[in-house]
This record gives C-alpha cells, structure tokens and sequence, in this order.
C-alpha cells in the first residue's frame, strides 16, 4: 500500500487482510477458531478451578513459611530498637490517680 504525501513515497504494510464486501465461510472458520482458543486460555488462566488451586499454593506456602517469617520480623524488630511500652501505675480505666 502507498501513502500518497509529501515527499518521497512512503509505504506502510496491512497487518490484516481487506475486509471483504460479502462474508466468507474461511472468516467465519478462521473467527470461531481464534474465538475457541481465546476461551480456553481464559478458562485456563483464570477459571475457579485454576484460582482455587492458586489459592491453596498460597495457603501452603503460608504455612510452611510461617516460622521463619516470624523470626525474621522479631530480629528486624530488635534490631530497629523498638520503643519500650511504658504503662502507668493506677487503674488504667479511670481518669484519676490509683486508689488503693
């Protein structure tokens, strides 16, 4: 195809085929084909089947990293120098000072 403009002519490539006036059985073949693989890639990515076992990799992963996540945010913790939670002498339920 040439692109009619100023300056030398330029040229530029269809990336798709002319749309035909009347309709062809190849199309309609060529449209349900690509129509059949697009819904099983979906299906296949992300069908509740493929969630659920996504899901559950998830859940085991958890588990089985638990402990070794939870020593990795104490020693970060410590070594963050986390403030000490002072907490008042008295009945922290009242305004005032203890009664004893």
């Amino acid at each position: 195809m040439v692109i009619a403009g100023d300056g030398p002519a330029r040229t530029a490539t269809r990336t798709r085929p002319p749309a035909r006036s009347t309709g062809s059985s190849g199309d309609e073949v060529f449209a349900r084909r690509v129509a059949r693989r697009a819904r099983t890639m979906v299906s296949e990515r992300y069908g509740w089947a493929t969630i659920a076992a996504h899901t559950a990799s998830s859940y085991a992963a958890a588990r089985r990293e638990h402990d070794t996540f939870q020593a990795r945010r104490a020693a970060s913790r410590l070594a963050a120098g986390r403030a000490r939670i002072v907490i008042p002498e008295g009945n922290l339920l009242t305004a005032g000072p203890a009664a004893c």
